[in-house]
């Protein structure tokens, strides 16, 4: 085994590791959200309404408090629902994270609506990132409408999911309050992303 393969082991080990300690600690304390709840939101991208899963603390129906809200892309996959729920008990049950109401948003084509037009241009198979972006909006009025809110948003997306929230980020700055980004796919079009990241730096910090 060569000295990159060992490292490599090493860290894939200690997060197997700490995903496992993570679960096995959150189901030692109680859970601190109500089951979920599955709503149906009309979208652009396809004719028909997509499905959108809410969680809310279970002290929400018996407070008055605003919560912050998290919304997680690819909430198609039960393993990472799963693992944020996991997590939020956890740091919740530990006052180390504020009680949040968790918004997971399926895909249904990952690579057409995580990816951004190449040069204004679209296909079937890339390019749907801003109408994936309307829909997300139209989730938040939603959200808006339906609880108490408050005004703080936070994106979590990894890989694809990881570079649409880049896109966010660079594009729709004022979307979402915190982005967590994670292992996205910067291998895009020429270094797509690096750019955009670099002339979004550039214009909030107004460097030449």
């Amino acid at each position: 085994m060569s000295l990159h393969q060992f490292q490599c082991y090493r860290i894939l080990l200690l997060f197997v590791t700490l995903s496992i300690l993570t679960m096995n600690l959150s189901a030692q304390v109680v859970t601190k959200y109500e089951s979920p709840k599955d709503i149906y939101i009309k979208t652009k991208i396809v004719d028909q309404s997509r499905k959108v899963r809410i969680y809310i603390p279970k002290e929400y129906t018996n407070s008055r408090v605003s919560y912050p809200v998290i919304y997680i892309l690819d909430g198609q996959r039960s393993e990472l629902e799963a693992f944020v729920l996991a997590s939020s008990n956890f740091m919740m049950n530990f006052n180390t994270m504020p009680p949040s109401i968790l918004v997971f948003v399926p895909q249904l084509h990952r690579g057409y609506e995580l990816n951004p037009p190449i040069i204004g241009k679209k296909s079937n198979e890339i390019g749907g990132a801003d109408d994936f972006i309307d829909f997300l909006k139209s989730t938040m009025t939603y959200i808006s409408k339906n609880y108490r809110v408050a005004p703080f948003r936070t994106i979590i997306g990894h890989s694809l999911g990881g570079s649409l929230a880049t896109y966010g980020l660079t594009k729709y700055p004022d979307l979402f309050s915190a982005y967590l980004i994670i292992s996205p796919n910067f291998n895009f079009f020429e270094g797509f992303y690096v750019k955009a990241v670099k002339k979004s730096y550039k214009r909030q910090y107004r460097l030449a």
